[in-house]
Formats: C-alpha cells, sequence, structure tokens
C-alpha cells in the first residue's frame, strides 16, 4: 500500500492492507496495550511502522527499528499523516541490536510481530529484545504457529540455513516459545492466538482472486469505492473454475453502516452460490443460497489441503447492522467426510 490513503485518512490506514493479517495481529496488540503516558515502546523489526505509529497513538514513546532505510523513511512520513509525534524510526539491523548500549534496560514493553521466524539465531535475538526491557517490562511477540496450514507455499518448507529475507523456519510450536523465552530469561504469561479461520479464509479468496488480477482480490478485501459491478468473472484453481453464469450482471454498493448486494451468482458444472439483499437497512435481509456444493472442490478454491468432502446445500439470511449482524440459516450435508493429517 502506498502513503495516499494514510494521507487522506490518517489512522488505522498503515494497518489496512490489501491482506487481513496486519488488523489482527494490531487488534490483538491492542488489547494488550493500554492508553499510557509516555511509558516506552520499542518495535523491534517494525516494517513500514505501523505497529509503532499505533502504539505512539495510544500514548507510548515508541521506536520503531528495521534495517531497510526506504522503510523507516516512509513510516516516518506516515507518523507525522497520522498526528503520531511520539513515534520514531531508526535504521537499525536487528541482529545486531547487542551493539546499541543506549537501548539496554530502557524501555517497558517491546513488540517484535513475525521477525524471529526470519532470524537463524532467534535465541540471540530474544536475549537482545529482553536486555532492552526494564525490570518488569513486558515483551509482545507474534510469530507463525508451526502446525499452521500454510497459505504460501513457500511457508511449508524447505527453508534456507542462510537469512535472505523469508522464513528460516515453519514456526514455533507452545513448547518451542516457552524454551525459546526461558533461555531469554522470559516468563510467559500467556500464550494465545491472533489470526483466525475466518481471517485465513479471506486471505486465501484473495490470493486465488489475485490470481486474476491484483486489484481484483484488493477490490474484494478493501474496497474504496462504493460500487463495484461485476460482469464475466472467473475464479480458477487446480483445474476447478466458478465463474459468473453466462448473460448475467451483479453489483456491490455499500456506504457507512449498509451493504447491498445485487444478483451475485457463481456457477461450476451443477454448483451453484448466490446471494441478493441488504445489510443495514430497515427491516433489509441478505440471502444467501448454496446448492449441492461441493465441499473438497470449493475447500480447494481457497487454497485448502483436501480435509474436508461432501455436498452443502444451505441457506442463510443475514439482518440487523453490519457491525451487530443476525445470522439464521439451514442446511444439508450429504457425505459429509473429515480427513485428518498425522
Amino acid at each position: 500500500m502506498d502513503s495516499t490513503l494514510v494521507r487522506w485518512f490518517g489512522w488505522p490506514m498503515p494497518v489496512l492492507h490489501s491482506e487481513t493479517s496486519p488488523m489482527d495481529r494490531w487488534l490483538w496488540l491492542r488489547k494488550r496495550l493500554p492508553r499510557v503516558t509516555g511509558a516506552r515502546l520499542i518495535d523491534v523489526g517494525c516494517g513500514s511502522g505501523a505497529f509503532t505509529i499505533g502504539a505512539a497513538l495510544r500514548g507510548y514513546q515508541a521506536l520503531g527499528l528495521s534495517w531497510d532505510a526506504r522503510n523507516q523513511r516512509v513510516a516516518a512520513e506516515r507518523a507525522v499523516m497520522c498526528k503520531a509525534s511520539t513515534a520514531e524510526f531508526e535504521v537499525q539491523d536487528v541482529r545486531k541490536l547487542h551493539t546499541r548500549k543506549d537501548l539496554i534496560g530502557a524501555f517497558d514493553v517491546a513488540i517484535c510481530c513475525e521477525v524471529i521466524e526470519h532470524i537463524v539465531d532467534d535465541e540471540k535475538l530474544m536475549r537482545d529484545i529482553a536486555g532492552c526491557l526494564k525490570p518488569g517490562g513486558r515483551l509482545l511477540l507474534t510469530t507463525p504457529n508451526f502446525n499452521l496450514r500454510p497459505i504460501d507455499p513457500a511457508h511449508a518448507g524447505p527453508f534456507p540455513s542462510v537469512e535472505d529475507g523469508g522464513h528460516v523456519r515453519k514456526g514455533y510450536t507452545p513448547e518451542g516459545l516457552l524454551q525459546i523465552c526461558r533461555r531469554a530469561e522470559l516468563r510467559v504469561q500467556t500464550l494465545s492466538y491472533c489470526t483466525g479461520f475466518l481471517s485465513q479464509s479471506i486471505i486465501r479468496l484473495y490470493r486465488v482472486t489475485g490470481r486474476i488480477h491484483p486489484l481484483v482480490g484488493w477490490v474484494i478485501i478493501h474496497p474504496d469505492h462504493h460500487e463495484i459491478h461485476i460482469g464475466d468473472l472467473a475464479l480458477k484453481s487446480e483445474q476447478i473454475e466458478w465463474r459468473t453464469p453466462a448473460g448475467t450482471s451483479a453489483a456491490v454498493q455499500y456506504g457507512k453502516d449498509r451493504i447491498e448486494v445485487e444478483n451475485v451468482q457463481l456457477v461450476s458444472g451443477d454448483q451453484r452460490l448466490t446471494a441478493d439483499g441488504v445489510i443495514g437497512g430497515l427491516d433489509s435481509t441478505l440471502r444467501v443460497h448454496a446448492d449441492n456444493v461441493d465441499v473438497a472442490q470449493l475447500d480447494t478454491l481457497l487454497l485448502g489441503d483436501g480435509r474436508l468432502a461432501g455436498r452443502f446445500t444451505g441457506d442463510a439470511q443475514i439482518s440487523g447492522s453490519t457491525r451487530a449482524p443476525n445470522v439464521s440459516s439451514t442446511f444439508t450435508l450429504s457425505q459429509g467426510a473429515f480427513r485428518t493429517f498425522k
């Protein structure tokens, strides 16, 4: 994302990337970052600075570190756009954090999001981050779960033995995280998750539609226009194709607290998905219908691993507001199966 939307709308545009995971991480962080006045926070491996900016807007004197000079320049510009006056950014290879004697014991909070899986000597980095904390300071850390179902094939391995910008390991088990924290003399308070099934499904959908054209996936996830017209659309993956029926057109209109869907249809052979109606209108309902949908095929289309099977037919009615929707549904699943992996 360039900085145009940040310039127009300010915060929280820096965390509204094309995918949902940055927002998931920020929501997880925000619950653990109470509003304060003047507490010091270090963001180790801050990327383009979104979380550093978010922390500054919650009252922290926030310092973001990254090796990338361009990212740090962009981050500083966005901090000004978001009026995050207590956010600062420095170019620093976090693998050499031990050389920054001025940072030792200086911070109340450290955050490190999706970084340690990129670092060969992760234990050293954890020790260095711990060394930046004051007595009683806290580290908020996110990293991939080792047991994840990778969305990106590159995250399944094999992994390089040198740091090239990508992952050098798949992730961590809870036991592995506990061990690396103990070795850094950090006491673990809680282990939790910040990205769930729904968010991962949206990311898969974004990447599938992005195969058609990157803007298609982006519009589905973060449409900045208030009306989308859908003509000839096809979603393809591994010889599977779902598409809009020939000769049909659909539209999606949305604004504050209202979404209107008109005649959205996708078909694949004898399978059909349809959606029509309004969420957020007075006494209005969005109706979604699935007819004879091959669950295994849909799972594959969304970059799943073939774990599910069966034929799904059902109806859902969504009413209420966009912030608090009410969903009622009926469905049948025939020949259902769930395959497990060891």
